[in-house]
């Protein structure tokens, strides 16, 4: 059977079958990737009567929207509801199809998304299922407790034996929203987490940073010691960083509830809005905007329903970025955490209506709206030639939208991409030959090296993703039914210089050989030079295969990445 797909989707293919009197059909569903790396901007607002809005288009747009390959694979929507819930829906999805899970991963999907399981159960937040929600929970839990060592703490990834002190109070911060609202945790293991978190604060082990975030746990399971409040409250003179923030909330989850002599310190500090905090370090994590939704949690605590209140959460929505995000996982889980306990208390929510609506130079159409959203798919093509949006609905009513465009970086795919890492890969037939045909076993080489020139950051915490093209299967050494590798002479495991390739193995902490991509994962960068990743596929099926970009990314700065072009690869026939 031949055939070659057009454009990326899902193709739908037809197989008949017949034999005398015997006849069937199969129908298959095969995903089409054109191999771009997709990108995501978002215009997220709300209006009352009429309204007129231009989509800001990223430059690069403006400068391809005439490109084909681009206008094919463009797409844009918009969402119009009477929830304010809209303008976290992109964060929430974002979290929900994350590709990776570390323990701090998981951990920030876990954790907003159980904390606003009934109000999607009733429908409150745009575009999420209470169905999907549950199962991305489910497998998030069972995830966190695969991490969990005999110690009680969790590490970074599955297999560790070592606990990781933040990932331990990110896994325990989850588990913990997750028991509160309902959802069920196995008890025995979260027992013995809660037991290794309070001897942690009992023994002095933490700094005063984690000793406080520690504290806030222990009051989230009832489990907080009034000692460690008498301790540690009458200690602080200014209740501007993300350590006092958490004090605040675990005073308010013990018996022991902040007394009123500490409450107008505290309102002081919170009323400078944005420049109350203090932050010296952004953590393991690169925790850019946690402490501003740590302070939102804190006012909403002791001061709900106060202006001060609403000043934090307008900041801490200003800081979401055009993606609908804030930095990368760790910030937009407490971020999504903490809004949604803020617009859970507005209780003007629209009743459904009718609002009018316009793209360009259409003229304007009414669609009913209510606080499930209603989606509307736009034209790429006729949408990035003239972006304005034009609204008008009820006087007096306040209406919620979100147009959301996601495009092919063909840039990327003509000439990659570097910020902060330099890509390029290669495959070589183990044969020796340059062709490449069914059953032949091809050596992948995926090469990086660290901008260190360019940019302040702490090369710590990696990826390196790695698609493979439609035509082969990676070989994971680690399956016993595997066929055997037999590798060069220096091709050591662990993280050597290799001085025939002047390149230093790149031995990955964790590494996911899946369906279409080999995924290794590191949590320091040791050496500046070349890295190598080497791994082996074979080659199954006959054809010209898009060979997709590979990429390097830190994981806390997602900014910093590197892509290599997009390219084709062909599999000959026996």
């Amino acid at each position: 059977i031949k055939g070659s797909a057009t454009h990326a989707g899902i193709a739908t293919t037809l197989f008949h079958g017949s034999f005398q009197d015997y006849r069937d059909t199969v129908q298959v569903k095969i995903p089409i990737n054109s191999g771009n790396t997709i990108e995501t901007q978002v215009l997220l607002g709300s209006f009352e009567g009429e309204s007129n809005v231009s989509f800001p288009l990223p430059e690069l747009v403006q400068q391809i929207r005439g490109d084909e390959d681009f206008v094919r694979d463009a797409q844009i929507s918009l969402t119009l509801g009477t929830t304010p819930f809209l303008r976290i829906s992109e964060g929430l999805d974002y979290l929900m199809k994350f590709p990776y899970g570390c323990v701090e991963q998981t951990s920030s999907g876990v954790l907003p998304l159980a904390a606003l399981r009934a109000l999607i159960q009733k429908g409150l937040i745009p575009g999420q299922s209470v169905a999907d929600v549950d199962r991305f929970l489910e497998s998030g839990v069972n995830r966190l407790f695969t991490m969990q060592t005999e110690s009680g703490g969790f590490g970074y990834w599955p297999g560790n034996l070592q606990p990781h002190s933040e990932g331990t109070l990110y896994a325990i911060a989850a588990l913990s929203v997750a028991r509160r609202n309902g959802f069920p945790v196995p008890e025995a293991p979260f027992n013995k987490a809660l037991e290794f978190l309070y001897k942690k604060v009992s023994n002095g082990d933490y700094n005063q940073h984690n000793t406080a975030f520690a504290s806030y746990l222990l009051g989230l399971n009832d489990d907080l010691g009034n000692w460690i409040i008498n301790n540690k409250i009458d200690t602080i003179s200014e209740f501007n960083s993300e350590e006092a923030f958490f004090w605040v909330l675990a005073s308010s989850l013990s018996k022991n509830f902040m007394t009123k002599n500490y409450k107008p310190l505290v309102k002081t500090s919170f009323e400078r809005k944005s420049n109350f905090i203090t932050q010296v370090s952004y953590g393991e994590f690169n925790t850019r905007y946690r402490s501003q939704a740590i302070a939102l949690l804190a006012a909403i605590a002791y001061f709900p329903g106060d202006e001060v209140v609403r000043n934090i959460a307008n900041e801490l929505i200003s800081a979401m970025d055009s993606r609908g995000r804030w930095n990368s996982t760790s910030d937009t889980g407490w971020a999504l955490f903490a809004l949604g306990e803020y617009f859970r208390r507005i209780d003007n929510i629209g009743a459904s209506t009718k609002i009018n609506f316009a793209v360009g130079n259409r003229p304007l159409k009414g669609y009913e709206v209510d606080q499930t959203g209603t989606q509307i798919t736009l034209s790429g093509r006729e949408f990035v030639n003239n972006p304005n949006l034009k609204f008008q609905g009820k006087p007096g009513q306040v209406f919620f939208y979100k147009a959301l465009l996601k495009f092919p970086r063909v840039d990327y795919a003509k000439s990659g991409h570097s910020s902060g890492w330099k890509v390029w890969k290669t495959m070589q037939n183990l044969d020796g030959t340059d062709t490449i045909r069914v059953g032949d076993i091809v050596k992948i080489k995926v090469r990086f090296e660290a901008e260190k020139e360019r940019y302040n950051h702490d090369y710590k915490y990696f990826v390196v993703d790695d698609p493979l093209p439609a035509g082969f299967v990676a070989i994971n050494s680690a399956i016993k039914t595997e066929e055997g590798i037999v590798k060069p002479s220096g091709e050591e495991k662990d993280e050597q210089y290799n001085y025939e390739d002047e390149a230093w193995n790149f031995v990955p902490n964790y590494v996911e050989f899946r369906d279409e991509r080999v995924v290794g994962f590191k949590n320091n960068f040791y050496w500046w030079g070349t890295y190598q990743f080497v791994y082996y596929a074979r080659a199954i099926t006959e054809g010209e295969f898009i060979l997709p970009s590979t990429k390097v990314q830190l994981m806390y700065s997602p900014g910093v990445n590197g892509y290599t072009p997009v390219e084709k690869v062909e599999i000959l026939g026996r």
